[in-house]
């Protein structure tokens, strides 16, 4: 029952009624446009990631609760050589293709009662979402 009123109370807050009137076309318009992955651009902001840039996006993430896919950044982080090999080829692929696996589209949300606010109040809740690790 908690999570249901939390649940409508943040759909509430996100609902496209908060809109401008003018602003609803164009996010509908811009929402039904398909998102173009593919580039003959070479800057290197498009090319394929390295090794490096993988173990130092590991080495400075956060530890963080793990999320739908329970891998948490601790495992990550101590993964054999061969296994960030494959991790990082997996990532290329993905960022070559623009196919993202649809388990990474899934999140949880998680109500943090905001500071001195009464509790038994959902507007006094914010959503933190938390997403898969490899996302």
């Amino acid at each position: 029952m908690q999570a249901d009123t939390l649940a409508e109370s943040f759909s509430e807050i996100s609902s496209n009624k908060h809109y401008t009137s003018k602003f609803q076309p164009h996010k509908a318009h811009t929402e039904r446009q398909t998102l173009k992955f593919n580039s003959h651009n070479i800057e290197t902001y498009s090319t394929v990631f390295s090794i490096h840039e993988l173990l130092d996006a590991l080495s400075t993430s956060n530890d963080s609760a793990g999320g739908p896919d329970d891998i948490h950044y601790q495992m990550l982080k101590h993964l054999p050589s061969e296994a960030i090999s494959t991790l990082l080829s997996i990532l290329n692929n993905i960022w070559l293709t623009g196919d993202f696996p649809s388990s990474w589209r899934q999140s949880y949300v998680a109500p943090i009662p905001k500071p001195g606010k009464d509790t038994t109040n959902p507007t006094n809740y914010r959503p933190v979402t938390v997403v898969p690790a490899l996302a």
